[in-house]
């Protein structure tokens, strides 16, 4: 089937028939009842118009009070969202900072530990070198002791034998 082509003129004349027809039209199916020239306005058709204009506006006010409602319900549900983030941040700060705190006094313990033990290690050290040098002192003062009678003995012999040789060197001379 071809598509048939349709002049302005026949476009008017459409036009023209459907205008003149359509109130009788309207009329027969009872679709909508169609004012009469005559009478005026009909006061069944102006009680529906108003009817519904005022269902148009409670049906307006209607979705105005739902989108009040649906923001005030949004904004309930972000101030909770805010509040259980605040909270979970909370949370998460307070064991941060007890982790944190549980760290340091750990740190701090084993510092202390380390503290301690480097303090009994140096005691130990200065006892043990204390103890040697009064070791070392002793064996001086024996050895000095050792070497004084030596010393004493060496210097009496030599001097005695010095007695001895001396009458002999003035013989000889």
């Amino acid at each position: 089937m071809g598509d048939a082509a349709v002049d302005q003129n026949q476009l008017e004349q459409i036009g023209a028939y459907v205008k003149s027809n359509m109130a009788q039209w309207i009329r027969e199916q009872n679709i909508y009842p169609f004012p009469s020239q005559e009478r005026g306005l009909d006061k069944e058709l102006f009680e529906r118009m108003v009817t519904i204009e005022q269902q148009l506006k409670f049906q307006n006010e209607k979705l105005v009070l739902m989108m009040k409602q649906s923001d005030e319900h949004f904004e309930q549900l972000q101030n909770n969202m805010d509040s259980r983030f605040e909270q979970t941040q909370n949370n998460m700060n307070s064991r941060f900072e007890q982790t944190q705190n549980n760290i340091d006094s750990r740190f701090e313990q084993m510092q202390d530990n380390m503290d301690t033990r480097f303090e009994q290690t140096q005691n130990n050290m200065d006892t043990r070198f204390e103890e040697l040098q009064n070791n070392i002192d002793t064996r001086f003062v024996s050895v000095e002791k050792q070497f004084t009678r030596l010393y004493t003995f060496l210097t009496a012999l030599f001097l005695t034998m010095l007695a001895g040789f001396i009458p002999l060197i003035i013989k000889s001379f």
